[in-house]
């Protein structure tokens, strides 16, 4: 089993990395969906980890329809993470159909060079998931993440079956979203994936003494004085456990 856990910060990198994961899908904002992490984030993450390192290529929260400027700030994000020497990238677009957006993601392709490609969520958005499976599968994407087209894995568990069966040895599929330490045996045993994605996050507070009241910094209801980072206590007592079998 290969573990890929998403972080976006170097304190998750190092607990996800310390509790024995095989790769790391590295981003910012996660509480809206992942962007695009930085240049800084990326470099410091390839620098402190000897294990694989995705990095998400998405310019925007919210839908996967992008325009040309968009899709230009995702060539040079692409580009960004070559000179960094990553191991791969994720991304996703979809036209207004919601179809994959074949020709855009050839020019994304095109520009990989050897990086391995995922295709991301982008997919659970899409308006046929066996039409778009075979397009990402022709083009080829290495790799498949996908919730089922559902609000969670488990919900979304049967489609996930499904696309396991039609994986031909031409992708891997990969499931997250919602993926946790009470449902994975069952998913995981279930769809019979080879991989999966998750998070698994713990809360830490701020050490900041003086703390200002009634102000806050955040619009999405995130609290000022914490964080969260990958949860190296649940995220090793997992990978522990399916990597003694």
């Amino acid at each position: 089993m290969v573990f890929e856990v998403v972080a976006d910060s170097i304190l998750s990198c190092k607990a996800a990395q310390k509790a024995g994961v095989d790769r790391i899908e590295l981003c910012t904002s996660l509480v809206e969906g992942g962007v695009s992490p930085n240049y800084a984030l990326i470099a410091q993450a390839r620098k402190v980890l000897d294990i694989q390192l995705h990095v998400l290529i998405r310019p925007r929260a919210g839908d996967f329809l992008y325009n040309v400027s968009e899709i230009d700030n995702m060539l040079l994000d692409i580009e960004m993470a070559k000179q960094l020497e990553v191991d791969g990238v994720v991304f996703g677009a979809l036209n207004k159909a919601g179809k994959v957006d074949v020709p855009v993601c050839k020019e994304l392709l095109d520009s990989c060079g050897s990086l391995q490609v995922t295709f991301h969520r982008a997919f659970d958005m899409c308006s046929d998931p066996f039409d778009a499976f075979e397009s990402i599968k022709k083009m080829g994407f290495e790799r498949l993440l996908t919730s089922g087209q559902a609000a969670n894995v488990q919900k979304g568990a049967a489609l996930i079956k499904k696309l396991v069966q039609r994986q031909e040895g031409q992708i891997t599929v990969m499931p997250g979203g919602g993926l946790d330490g009470h449902n994975i045996d069952e998913i995981l045993a279930y769809t019979g994936v080879a991989e999966c994605h998750f998070s698994m996050r713990k809360t830490i507070l701020s050490e900041m003494m003086f703390k200002k009241a009634n102000v806050s910094m955040s619009a999405n209801g995130v609290g000022d004085y914490e964080q969260k980072i990958a949860d190296y206590e649940k995220i090793k007592s997992i990978v522990s456990k399916y990597k003694s079998l």
